[in-house]
């Protein structure tokens, strides 16, 4: 598994499309997504753990959004 942190957002962050994009790709719940989404939002960095084939356009598509992000490397 690869991780993503995201540790902040651009103007023109795109909420509900990051939270429709966390449900779709990493099958999370609404309320989850939505959490992860807000947390962003208010300044708080969210670690997320992602299959490995998926890191790196995750990371890609969430910076399209307006996240700030990084893949943390082990």
């Amino acid at each position: 598994m690869g991780k993503i942190t995201i540790y902040g957002w651009n103007i023109g962050f795109n909420k509900v499309a990051h939270t429709k994009l966390l449900r779709t790709e990493l099958g999370y719940s609404l309320s989850r997504a939505k959490s992860i989404t807000d947390a962003i939002v208010n300044g708080q960095s969210v670690t997320i753990e992602v299959p490995d084939d998926k890191t790196e356009r995750l990371a890609f598509e969430l910076n399209e959004l307006g996240a700030k992000c990084r893949v943390d490397r082990i």
